[in-house]
C-alpha cells in the first residue's frame, strides 16, 4: 500500500496541471484579446442616383404565321406598320393549294352524283321488293350500297371544304390591333405552316428594358425607380420593376432588367429610347461599408458589431443591396454609430473578446 502511494501524488499533480491549463484557456480572452481593425458607421447620405440607357419594348407581342406552306410573293406591311384586325400581311402562292380545291370539289361532285344514282335504284328495289320480283337479300345489298354512297359524299364534301379553307390561308391577315415590330420573312422565301412572317405587338402595354451588371442587380430590386422620356428631357415618371431576367445575356454577361410606367401613346413609341434613373433613398439609411466586413454565419449575411467594454462582438444581420468597387452597399441591418470589425471577421466568434482598431468612420453613399 505504501508502494502505491507516490503514483496517487504522479496523478494528482497531472489533475492539477491540467485544470490550472483549462483556466488559462478560458481567461485567454481576458489575458490576449484578438486585435481588429473596425470603423463606425456613418449616416446614409445623399441618395445616391444612377442611369441607365433603355429601349421601349412591347410587354406584349405575337408572331403571325401562315398555315399552309408556299412561296412568299407579296408582303403588305414594313416594321413600324399599324395594323387592324383582319388586315392582309402577306401573300404565299396560292397554285399547289387552288390545285387541292378544285381536285376535291371534282371529287366532290362524283360522289354526288354516285349518291344520287344510288338513291334512285334504292327506291325502284323498294318498288320490286314490294311487288316481289327480287328477294330481301337483293334489297339488303342495294340498301348497303346506298349507305356507302353516302359515306363517301360525306367524306368528299369534307375534304373539299378543308382543302378551301387551306386556299384561302394564301393570304395571311392580323390576328388583332398592333403595330409590326419586325418583318421576318422576305418576298420569294420559301415558309412553313408556323413560321414566323411578322411580329405584332400591342402599342398599349409598353415597358422599358435595358441590361444592369450582376453587380447592380440587388441594388435594383430596392432602389426608387424612374423614366425619363427621350421626347420630352424635362418629364420624368414613375416606374415599376416587373422583372429581371434570370439568366444574364451569353454574350455579355448582363442582365435585362423590365420596367412599367405610363406614358402617353406618343410620348414613348415601340423601339424609342428612355432614360431608367435609380435612386438608392438615404432615407432608408442605405450605407457602404468596406466589402470585408460581410460574412456568413450560420447561412445569413452578418457583419460583427462590437458593444460594452471590454469590446465584445455579436453578429448583426444586414441586408446587401450591391457592391460598389470595394465597398458594399447595405439597404438595413445597420446605423449610424454602430461599431463594426471589418478586418479578419471570418475568424470571430460570438461574445469574444477583442482589442478594436478604429479607422476613419465608413464612406457614405
Amino acid at each position: 500500500m505504501l508502494r502505491d502511494a507516490p503514483d496517487v501524488k504522479h496523478l494528482l499533480s497531472s489533475v492539477f496541471c491540467a485544470l490550472l491549463l483549462s483556466a488559462c484557456s478560458d481567461n485567454a480572452d481576458v489575458l490576449a484579446p484578438k486585435a481588429v481593425m473596425a470603423i463606425t458607421v456613418g449616416r446614409g447620405g445623399e441618395a445616391e442616383t444612377r442611369s441607365y440607357p433603355a429601349q421601349v419594348a412591347p410587354r406584349y407581342s405575337a408572331a403571325a404565321s401562315f398555315d399552309v406552306p408556299g412561296k412568299i410573293t407579296a408582303t403588305y406591311v414594313e416594321t413600324g406598320s399599324l395594323v387592324r384586325a383582319g388586315q392582309p400581311l402577306a401573300r404565299i402562292d396560292p397554285g399547289a393549294s387552288m390545285y387541292d380545291a378544285d381536285s376535291a370539289a371534282s371529287a366532290e361532285r362524283v360522289a354526288a352524283g354516285a349518291q344520287q344514282q344510288q338513291a334512285t335504284d334504292m327506291e325502284r328495289a323498294r318498288k320490286l321488293l314490294a311487288e316481289g320480283f327480287i328477294s330481301q337479300a337483293e334489297f339488303d345489298r342495294q340498301e348497303l350500297s346506298f349507305a356507302q354512297a353516302q359515306a363517301q359524299l360525306r367524306t368528299a364534301r369534307n375534304t373539299r371544304s378543308a382543302a378551301s379553307r387551306q386556299a384561302a390561308h394564301h393570304i395571311l391577315r392580323a390576328s388583332r390591333d398592333g403595330i409590326v415590330t419586325s418583318l421576318t420573312a422576305q418576298i420569294g422565301q420559301v415558309v412553313q405552316p408556323g413560321q414566323s412572317v411578322a411580329v405584332i405587338a400591342d402599342p398599349a402595354t409598353k415597358e422599358a428594358v435595358f441590361a444592369v451588371p450582376e453587380i447592380d442587380v440587388a441594388r435594383l430590386r430596392s432602389a426608387d425607380i424612374s423614366v425619363g422620356l427621350a421626347s420630352r428631357l424635362d418629364r420624368i415618371i414613375p416606374g415599376r420593376l416587373r422583372a429581371i431576367d434570370p439568366a444574364a445575356d451569353p454574350r455579355t454577361r448582363l442582365f435585362v432588367a423590365h420596367v412599367t410606367f405610363d406614358a402617353g401613346p406618343n410620348e414613348a413609341p415601340i423601339g424609342g429610347s428612355l432614360r431608367i434613373i435609380t435612386r438608392m433613398s438615404g432615407g432608408a439609411q442605405a450605407t457602404s461599408v468596406p466589402a470585408t466586413a460581410i460574412t456568413q454565419f450560420r447561412g445569413k449575411t452578418i457583419v460583427w458589431l462590437l458593444a460594452g467594454s471590454p469590446a465584445r462582438v455579436q453578429p448583426k444581420t444586414v441586408r446587401l443591396a450591391g457592391l460598389r468597387g470595394e465597398q458594399a452597399i447595405i439597404a438595413s441591418g445597420l446605423k449610424a454609430g454602430d461599431n463594426i470589425v471589418v478586418a479578419g471577421a471570418h475568424l470571430l466568434r460570438p461574445g469574444q473578446i477583442v482589442r478594436p482598431i478604429m479607422q476613419e468612420t465608413s464612406d457614405r453613399l
